[in-house]
């Protein structure tokens, strides 16, 4: 698997249903409770739908959560 880096690419994979997030990890868990604490709907039940639907609305939502909160998106292949 590799990860994804730009937003372009990110929401064209995502759409193809490839995008995995990691949100299942102790840091990837971590970075989840930041997005929740600085305001972003994500529900406990649905937080990849969630996350992913949230990073697709906007470039800068997608690098908030990539490069500020640290979740990295990979591709499943």
């Amino acid at each position: 698997m590799r990860m994804v880096h730009d937003y372009e690419e990110f929401c064209k994979l995502n759409a193809e249903g490839k995008v995995e997030p990691d949100i299942r990890s102790n840091l990837g868990a971590k970075s989840v409770d930041a997005l929740r604490k600085r305001g972003w709907k994500i529900g406990h039940w649905r937080t990849k739908s969630d996350l992913l639907n949230l990073c697709s609305q906007s470039s800068e939502n997608f690098n908030v959560a990539y490069t500020q909160a640290g979740i990295d998106f990979w591709v499943k292949e």
